[in-house]
C-alpha cells in the first residue's frame, strides 16, 4: 500500500469528555502536526477538568475489531498508545502488533490522569513493562507512573533524571 499523505497516525487511548487528555487531545495533536488522525477508544471515562470520576474499560475484543478494520482501510505510519485500560486489552493490542508489526510506536500512560490512582494491574504492569516498553521508540510517562515502573520515588528534578535514565535502560521495577 503506498504511503499516504498526509502521513496517518493511530492514537489507541481512552476517551476523555473534557478533551484534556486521551483520544480527543491525540486527535488534536496529530491534526496540529500535519498528520491525519485515526482512533481505538480502549475505555470510556466520566471526568472534567476536575478529575476522573470512573473509567469503563472497552471490551477487547470490540478493541481488536476496530485496530483490524481500521489497518485494512488505511496504511499508518506510526502508532501512539495511550490508557490501555486492563491488561486483557494490553494482551489484545500485543497480539495485534505481533501481527502487524506497525512501526513507531510511542506510549505515554498506564493511569489516569488523577495521582495515585493506576488504572492497569499489577498484571497488565507486567505486560507492559515485559512487551510494549520495549518496542517504543518515545515514552512519556508522568512522574506518578515513573515511579511504578521504576520503583523510584520521583518527586524532585535529580528523581526524575534517575527514572529516565532507568527507563531508558529499560531498568525497570518488578510488578507489584
Amino acid at each position: 500500500m503506498p504511503r499516504q499523505t498526509p502521513p496517518v497516525v493511530l492514537t489507541i487511548a481512552g476517551f476523555d469528555p473534557s478533551s484534556g487528555a486521551g483520544i480527543t487531545a491525540d486527535i488534536k495533536t496529530i491534526a496540529a502536526h500535519g498528520c491525519y488522525g485515526i482512533s481505538c477508544i480502549t475505555a470510556l471515562t466520566v471526568q472534567s477538568t476536575a478529575g476522573v470520576r470512573q473509567v469503563e474499560p472497552v471490551r477487547p475484543e470490540l478493541i481488536s475489531a476496530t485496530l483490524a478494520e481500521l489497518i485494512a482501510d488505511v496504511d499508518v505510519a506510526a502508532v501512539h498508545i495511550g490508557m490501555l485500560a486492563s491488561a486483557p486489552s494490553l494482551r489484545r493490542w500485543w497480539n495485534f502488533w505481533s501481527a502487524t508489526r506497525l512501526r513507531t510506536l510511542s506510549w505515554t500512560q498506564f493511569s489516569v490522569p488523577h495521582p495515585g490512582k493506576i488504572c492497569l494491574d499489577a498484571a497488565g504492569r507486567k505486560l507492559l513493562k515485559q512487551k510494549l516498553i520495549p518496542l517504543c521508540t518515545a515514552l512519556t510517562p508522568n512522574v506518578d507512573e515513573a515511579a511504578v515502573l521504576t520503583g523510584l520515588p520521583v518527586t524532585e528534578q535529580e528523581q526524575m533524571r534517575a527514572a529516565a535514565h532507568a527507563l531508558h535502560k529499560q531498568e525497570l521495577a518488578p510488578s507489584s
